[in-house]
């Protein structure tokens, strides 16, 4: 601190560097001088205007600085005093609030553990002996807190049961005690929450009333017993305000700075070596965010810091008033000669506002005359008259700015070729490398890894990493609404939302779009603390949400698992692929972690088991051609026992297309008009359905669409035909009479008057099914619900069902089901 008020004094230690700096300024003019004359002949008209209009510019600005530099010196000093001084007071501020914090937590230590101070506060009823041993115990355990630190003056309970004081010396009753106010003052009023802490003011603190002379000056801790309570007491720990003294005092040595300490009521609890009010310039001010006090420091002698100040406050005037002459100056003059350069600048500015892929043809910049020398000619030749002749012709056309303005186009012109492809390729090299990481497809190192970062402008490190793939729901339908730029303002808007949820979070994470649909992001933690998991879960909770609260579409996330090297990368996107691969059957617009696939998946139930899709769906499709209207029955079943299961899309559409397969096998057997209206318009919409859905529910209800509006269809076909109600009759009496052991087809001629062939070629135009083997399917068919719902024998079943012997009825069921009525029953019994 003394090196401020005496500053102005070492300027005469600055007088060396004061003078090399004015011998360097005139050695430099000289050799400037002399450079002028030695080169006048070479005529650069304008490196010599620039020259002679800013020397005087130069001898003004270099005497203002040499007079500057004082100042900045003197000024540094003065600002390194203010900053020492306010170091010192925070100094000060850490110390005391540091014993005093420890003070407070030795205190609810001993208050949660001690067992003598809880026997105080809930005292047993009194032996019989009158022994004074725990009181005795109480007041050591006083004095060992007393003696813990030495800011502490003393220490006493006080118990609200009946109104007795514990301190270091004696247990007396309250009204006897010297420091009854302060506890009256403090206790709880009746019906009041009691003050479980409090850090009073400055006072006196006397422990024997009319005994003490000189009270001591203390600040006292007080806890309320119980901590978390109270309503059995009050302890009292008195830090001495001698003791915070003394040690401002050993800390501070000096005569010149003073430290002033005001409590919350802006009452001086102590002034360095007890001087009392203390005058001077305060340099820094600061306040306890623990005691609330009020720390002031600063030093003595006014006048002499105010005279250093304003003798700074001088040379600062005088330094702005040489600026701003220079200034002026420099401004005329440079006016004056900016005039070729700012339409240079014209030129530049109008070539860089000009589009990348717009053509330009720059002027060209030199003849072949004013060529610079090939490398390797003689200078000295060069030189010689006939050259120097040239050069001077070429001058009179055009000067240096001509030659710069030329150059910068077309060096312009190539940087922006340059650029442009600089980033195309950055661009490239980016998401190639992105690929190459999720894909495994080459191993990536740590020192590949840095580098690439490095060149990309992303952080390196991190603690775990893991991807996480947004992909957007009902992509088809976006793509089909929305134009092409507007689709990727969205999908800007997506990853930008994305990068600003991380923002204050301890992950990095590096986006790219790897699909038209799908976004992948690689996170990466970066604290030791921060659980990837929950961090990844979170992040892709609330983009989701702002999603769809803020924008018309939705994402479905994937999440895999985290990692902790870089090649569990390509494992991870697998795993988030696999993750988001079951949104078809677990709904859109939510987040998919991989881990919760195998915990959330529901147990297999005996229906599960019962449960055979591809049975459903064969008899779905002869059904349909048939034309039973049963179709729908079995439609919706399959689609309900799907979905209760957990598939993922690629499974879900794998059986779409065996529903699809077996429906085109089977109308292959009706009408060419139906194959060829299934063909060109029902096929077709099948499989685009199949390829675009997104939920299996989107998948049912455009099937059953389809598939209603071809049955509609298939109906006025059939109408149309003028056998049509008569075959219909024949199929219906079928159904009925299929136990008749004599239905045949001579039967059904008999019966309707028709010839045989040409039933039979009727029925199969219509159905696409032999009429024998629609009586055979039927008859089978009844037999597997009598297999399943009696207890019949295979013999009775077989007459029951129209077959007079039961080897022909067991030969025809293996034929249609594959295997004997016996095994069948045995086997969906056992499931049932």
């Amino acid at each position: 601190m003394l090196f401020l008020l005496f500053y102005p004094a070492r300027f005469y230690d600055y007088a060396p560097l004061v003078a090399a700096v004015i011998m360097v300024v005139k050695m430099f003019t000289v050799q400037l001088l002399a450079n002028v004359e030695a080169n006048c002949i070479v005529g650069k008209p304008w490196f010599y205007r620039l020259l002679f209009s800013y020397i005087p510019i130069l001898f003004a600005l270099s005497s203002a600085l040499i007079l500057l530099s004082y100042f900045m010196l003197s000024e540094m000093s003065r600002k390194e005093t203010i900053h020492a001084n306010g170091t010192f007071v925070q100094h000060l501020i850490q110390q005391i609030d540091y014993s005093l914090r420890e003070i407070d937590a030795m205190l609810l230590e001993e208050m949660e553990t001690d067992e003598r101070i809880r026997q105080f506060f809930q005292p047993r009823p009194v032996e019989r002996d009158g022994s004074y041993y725990p009181v005795y115990e109480t007041s050591k355990k006083i004095n060992q807190m007393v003696s813990f630190n030495p800011f502490i003056d003393s220490v006493y309970l006080y118990r609200y049961a009946d109104h007795m004081v514990m301190s270091a010396n004696t247990l007396m009753p309250l009204e006897q005690f010297g420091d009854r106010t302060f506890i009256e003052e403090k206790r709880p009023r009746a019906g009041g929450a009691a003050q479980l802490y409090e850090l009073s003011d400055k006072r006196h603190y006397r422990e024997f009333r009319h005994q003490e002379l000189f009270p001591s000056a203390v600040v006292s801790i007080v806890r309320q017993y119980p901590m978390l309570e109270g309503g059995q007491g009050m302890v009292v720990v008195n830090i001495s305000l001698t003791a915070i003294e003394r040690m401002l005092s050993e800390l501070s040595e000096g005569s010149i700075s003073f430290v002033d300490v005001r409590d919350r009521s802006d009452n001086p609890i102590i002034g360095l070596r007890g001087q009392g009010e203390l005058s001077g310039t305060v340099l820094s001010e600061y306040a306890s965010p623990y005691t609330g006090w009020v720390y002031k420091g600063g030093v003595r002698d006014v006048q002499l810091f105010r005279f250093a100040s304003v003798l700074s406050y001088v040379w600062v005037g005088g330094g702005l008033l040489a600026i701003l002459a220079g200034a002026i100056w420099l401004t005329f003059v440079t006016r004056r000669n900016y005039r070729p350069i700012e339409a240079l600048i014209h030129r530049i500015q109008a070539h860089s506002q000009q589009r990348p892929y717009e053509p330009y043809s720059p002027t060209p910049v030199l003849s072949p005359k004013s060529q610079p020398p090939k490398a390797g000619t003689d200078n000295k030749a060069s030189d010689s008259g006939g050259l120097r002749k040239i050069r001077r012709a070429e001058r009179s056309d055009t000067d240096e700015f001509g030659f710069i303005g030329q150059t910068f186009d077309r060096l312009l012109e190539q940087s922006n070729t340059y650029k442009q492809m600089q980033r195309e390729d950055a661009l490239f090299r980016r998401r190639h490398f992105f690929a190459e990481l999720l894909e495994g497809s080459k191993p990536v190192d740590e020192e590949e890894w840095a580098r690439e970062l490095q060149r990309f402008d992303l952080p390196e490190g991190f603690q775990e990493l893991g991807v996480v793939i947004y992909e957007l729901d009902h992509y088809n339908r976006l793509a089909a609404t929305y134009s092409y730029r507007d689709f990727h303002l969205l999908k800007f808007v997506l990853s930008s939302v994305i990068q600003e949820v991380a923002e204050g979070r301890p992950v990095h994470i590096w986006t790219e779009w790897i699909e038209q649909h799908r976004l992948a992001a690689l996170v990466r933690t970066t604290d030791e603390e921060a659980d990837w998991e929950e961090q990844a879960a979170l992040q892709a909770e609330q983009v989701r949400s702002w999603v769809e609260s803020n924008l018309a579409f939705t994402v479905t996330i994937g999440i895999g698992p985290a990692e902790q090297r870089l090649a569990g990368v390509s494992g991870s996107y697998a795993k988030a692929l696999e993750a988001l691969a079951y949104k078809s059957g677990l709904g859109l617009n939510r987040v998919i972690r991989y881990d919760e696939l195998a915990s959330a998946a529901p147990g297999v139930s005996r229906s599960d088991l019962a449960f055979d899709p591809f049975t459903f769906i064969q008899r779905l499709a002869i059904a349909f051609r048939t034309g039973k209207p049963e179709w729908r029955e079995l439609y919706e079943r399959l689609f309900d026992g799907l979905a209760e299961r957990r598939w993922t899309r690629d499974e879900y559409e794998h059986l779409l297309t065996l529903l699809v397969q077996h429906l085109e096998r089977e109308f292959t057997l009706l009408p060419s008009e139906v194959a060829e209206f299934w063909q060109s318009q029902t096929q077709p919409a099948l499989l685009e359905a199949r390829d675009t859905f997104d939920l299996i529910g989107d998948a049912r209800e455009a099937f059953l669409g389809i598939l209603t509006t071809f049955w509609e269809r298939l109906a006025e076909l059939r109408s149309d035909h003028s056998h049509h109600a008569l075959i219909v009759e024949v199929r219906q009496y079928i159904a009925e009479e299929y136990a008749n052991p004599d239905m045949s087809l001579n039967h059904l001629c008999d019966r309707f008057g028709l010839n045989g062939k040409y039933v039979s070629r009727l029925f199969k135009e219509t159905f696409g099914e032999k009429l024998v083997d629609y009586l055979m399917r039927i008859r089978i068919e009844a037999s597997q619900r009598l297999l399943l719902t009696t207890e019949l024998s295979i013999q009775d079943i077989a007459v029951s069902v129209g077959y007079a012997h039961d080897i022909s009825f067991i030969r025809a069921f293996k034929k249609l089901v594959g295997t004997t009525p016996g095994d069948y029953r045995k086997q969906h019994v056992h499931i049932g």
